[in-house]
């Protein structure tokens, strides 16, 4: 309580919510960008390695693997698109 009545004091109470800007855009667009790449990499991935012009999988490996690796790359992708927003932020 010490430390928030010395920034009020300094800064005003407008400190408090400076940088909640850039919080909300920078959450919008990880979301976004997570969300829609995350379905992207796992049907390109069913697509290419589970479907054969046979009708039977190309590989007989269970799923799990594909998903770790669209989630991963996705969450790679949303923290790399993200990172500007939390920089400002940290900044502010």
């Amino acid at each position: 309580m010490k430390q928030l009545n010395i920034v009020i004091a300094n800064d005003g109470a407008n400190a408090l919510i400076r940088g909640g800007s850039a919080t909300y855009y920078g959450s919008v667009f990880y979301g976004l960008s997570y969300f829609t790449t995350y379905p992207y990499f796992k049907t390109l991935g069913n697509k290419y390695l589970y479907q054969s012009d046979v009708g039977e999988p190309s590989i007989k490996s269970p799923k799990s693997l594909l998903y770790f690796m669209s989630g991963f790359v996705s969450e790679y992708l949303a923290l790399v698109l993200y990172f500007p927003f939390e920089t400002v932020k940290v900044r502010l």
